[in-house]
């Protein structure tokens, strides 16, 4: 068989009948485009120049081609080319503008990382409030510990309000030490299952 983990296989089509030598493998991959000293080179993996096929010739390495590449692609944008992204925005930050003093800022003289802060921590906020408040539920507690009392296993609890039986445990735990304690509603409704397929 052909060798287990050869990266380059991947770049073969889906149904490619692979020989059964190694050295057939790789002379099938050396004809499907892989063209060293250039960028595409480089992102294809190919990124220490010890180990280019072009070194020692004259042509560049595939590190050489993407450093040229990158180089010339900065001096377009420092002439103006391309989309600029808007400062005083999440583009701009997101885009690479993330120092307050270089900033120029919007409109409203808000820098680029300021908008980000603020779109971050406004993110945090809705996630964090996106459902309703935990809430203490001690009678739906005491029910459950009553089934668990007449015989009713953690794994049957579970498997009836459709949660987790550690979970499950950790609650029944708590209310078997008179501790009750704020749950998300999620696991108040699966309790109420339990309570009412299993009373």
């Amino acid at each position: 068989m052909a060798r287990a983990g050869h990266y380059r296989i991947a770049e073969l089509a889906e149904l490619t009948r692979l020989p059964r030598r190694t050295v057939a493998v790789d002379q099938m991959l050396a004809g499907i485009g892989f063209t060293h000293g250039t960028p595409r080179g480089y992102r294809r993996g190919c990124r220490r120049a010890e180990i280019c096929v072009n070194v020692g010739t004259f042509d560049p390495t595939c590190t050489e081609a993407n450093r040229a590449y990158m180089a010339a692609f900065r001096e377009r944008r420092r002439a103006g080319e391309g989309h600029a992204a808007p400062h005083g925005t999440r583009a701009g930050f997101l885009a690479g503008c993330r120092d307050e003093e270089f900033c120029p800022r919007n409109d409203s003289g808000e820098s680029c990382l300021s908008v980000a802060r603020l779109y971050a921590r406004d993110w945090k906020r809705a996630v964090r409030h996106s459902g309703p408040e935990p809430a203490m539920a001690p009678e739906l507690m005491d029910a459950v510990l009553r089934l668990y009392v007449s015989g009713y296993s953690h794994r049957q609890i579970a498997r009836a309000g459709d949660i987790g039986k550690s979970t499950v445990g950790r609650y029944l735990q708590l209310a078997r030490a008179g501790q009750y304690c704020p749950m998300p509603h999620q696991i108040i409704a699966g309790f109420r299952r339990a309570v009412a397929s299993l009373s």
